[in-house]
């Protein structure tokens, strides 16, 4: 029979299914669509941390206006959890809406196991504990979570997405790709990369969480193989046993996978990798590539996205038409060596663009300890440099107050009542000098931080030379820079250095840019026998071949060896 509350039912299992909330998973208990189990992995971070809780949903036909009743079945120890499993949890009582799903249930689960409520306990020791002694509240929720988690038997998961009609199908095609990608996770080259996976397979005898593998690997987090579904997972491995992985359901730490096969994790991954550019910039995904290159070269063991200096790209990199491939013996990586060689010199230019080339991974970190010792080189030269500024400007200053100190009181008072009070030739005190700026970061992730302390109407233009770790940023007004100053720190540059920087920019733009700074109008004019003025000129004559020497500098850093490491 149809009712509303088994199709809305129907529908939250689909959603569930499709897009799964991270930590949680829930089906119906075979053909009774009205009572659910489900599993809630422990949150990082906490007691429960690498644990598997399982929990008991019964619906009735007044769901969704009703909540659904939920208790866990596994052995729970925590302030809002009573003796029986039942909850005290709000949204599954006085604060109930018809809008929240299965999901949303799950997850306001999975955050009180992060933060309990001990003014509205349900287990009043396990709230004291939590208040006043948390080293032995930790002990007790931990002992209590280990004893009371499922078996290491398959057998035993009552979640059996086999048996529900509306359970994604996966083509075959897709199942076979999605084992490949969770195998090649745990080859030797993937796990010299990946700390956090390496040392589960080290400490567990070769096994790790299927969703500690998923969380921690960059390509299995993009591709979410079965929609990082453990149940689904676990099921796929055991219909094909040629997949080349085992399974496991792990006391505390849930669906667990390993390789079938021993593998030496000594191996110098390094010998066995290539770093390959010229590939089309259409593929932009780690399935892409790999169907890409699979024919075309050796078996494949790891595919990596170098790192682009881009915020957020430290975990899963860019995919700029680069990649480094990991091959399983030394000869393969040669063959590809050989396939594709580096052309260097003007052909290099010409084909770079169009045709894929390959370096050795050895020959890579030595270019790349080269370009970084050529930056560093280049920035203590720009540090120098500004220093000596510094120094040539405090000079001028101090000589223009001498002369000024050296003429006769009564001359000067005339001069002041002769001149007009003129304005300025460029907004004052508008540009900020970020010194020292972290090299894996890039102009977008500096907007960004700029626009957490100024509105966008008020940044004007941002100017920033990697090589030297210097970033200039300009602002509409000199109430914005000071913000942004107060925010990320730097420098508001004045004097000769900041009319030398808008000595650089042509005059339709400093003009505008002085009206909308407030201290000026468009048409002011410049006095052209200024003492401050004449003194600010002289600086720019000073700097004039250091502003070409920067321009040619910042064109020679852009290379194809800017990215990131292996």
């Amino acid at each position: 029979m149809s009712t509303a509350s088994r199709r809305r039912l129907i529908r939250d299992f689909k959603r569930l299914s499709s897009d799964p909330p991270g930590g949680v998973s829930g089906a119906p208990c075979g053909d009774n669509i009205m009572i659910w189990n489900a599993v809630i992995f422990g949150p990082g971070e906490t007691p429960f941390e690498d644990g598997t809780f399982r929990l008991l949903l019964t619906f009735d036909e007044q769901y969704p206006n009703k909540p659904p009743t939920v208790k866990f079945t596994s052995k729970m120890f925590h302030p809002n959890v009573y003796a029986n499993g039942e909850l005290c949890l709000d949204i599954l009582q006085n604060r109930w809406s018809p809008t929240y799903d299965v999901a949303a249930v799950l997850t306001s689960i999975q955050s009180l196991l992060h933060d309990p409520n001990p003014n509205s306990p349900a287990n009043s020791e396990a709230a004291s504990l939590y208040s006043n002694n948390m080293k032995e509240y930790i002990r007790r929720t931990k002992k209590r979570s280990n004893k009371s988690n499922i078996a290491n038997d398959l057998s035993n998961l009552s979640i059996q997405s086999a048996q529900i009609p509306q359970a994604p199908q996966y083509s075959q095609e897709y199942s076979s790709n999605a084992l490949l990608w969770l195998s090649m996770a745990l080859t030797p080259a993937s796990l010299d990369r990946n700390t956090q996976v390496h040392e589960h397979v080290l400490r567990y005898n070769g096994w790790v969480s299927a969703s500690h593998l998923i969380k921690h690997t960059p390509f299995l987090n993009q591709l979410k193989p079965f929609n990082g579904q453990q149940q689904l997972i676990s099921q796929h491995i055991r219909n094909d046993p040629d997949c080349g992985l085992e399974c496991m359901l792990d006391g505390t730490r849930g669906i667990c996978i390993r390789r079938a096969d021993t593998l030496d994790m000594d191996l110098d991954v390094d010998e066995m990798s290539v770093y390959l550019q010229g590939l089309p910039l259409s593929l932009s995904t780690y399935q892409g590539v790999f169907d890409f290159l699979k024919d075309k070269v050796p078996e494949i063991q790891s595919l990596h996205f170098p790192r682009l200096f881009s915020k957020g790209s430290d975990a899963t990199g860019v995919y700029r038409g680069m990649v480094f491939v990991s091959f399983w013996s030394t000869s393969d990586a040669s063959s590809v060596l050989t396939k594709w060689p580096w052309l260097s010199g003007t052909s290099a230019v010409n084909s770079s663009k169009n045709q894929i080339r390959s370096l050795s991974v050895q020959r890579w970190n030595e270019l790349q300890e080269e370009y970084t010792a050529y930056c560093n080189k280049i920035r203590q030269q720009n540090q120098s440099h500004r220093a000596q500024l510094c120094a040539a400007a405090e000079t001028h200053q101090s000589s223009m107050q001498s002369t000024s100190n050296t003429i006769d009181p009564d001359v000067k008072s005339q001069n002041n009542q002769d001149q007009t009070p003129q304005q300025p030739q460029f907004p004052s005190g508008c540009v900020l000098e970020l010194t020292d700026v972290d090299s894996t970061t890039s102009k977008p992730a500096i907007r960004a931080d700029v626009l957490k302390a100024v509105d966008q109407s008020e940044l004007a233009y941002i100017e920033y030379t990697k090589a030297l770790s210097l970033a200039v940023i300009r602002f509409t007004t000199s109430a914005a820079a000071a913000k942004a100053q107060q925010a990320l720190g730097g420098e508001i540059i004045s004097g000769i250095r900041e009319a030398n920087y808008w000595n650089s920019i042509p005059e339709r733009l400093r003009l505008q840019a002085l009206e909308k700074s407030g201290q000026a109008s468009i048409d002011s004019e410049i006095p052209a026998d200024s003492s401050e003025q004449g003194g600010l000129q002289s600086g720019l004559r000073v700097d004039a071949e250091d502003n070409k020497t920067k321009k040619k500098r910042r064109k020679s850093n852009k290379g194809d060896l800017v990215a990131g490491d292996v």
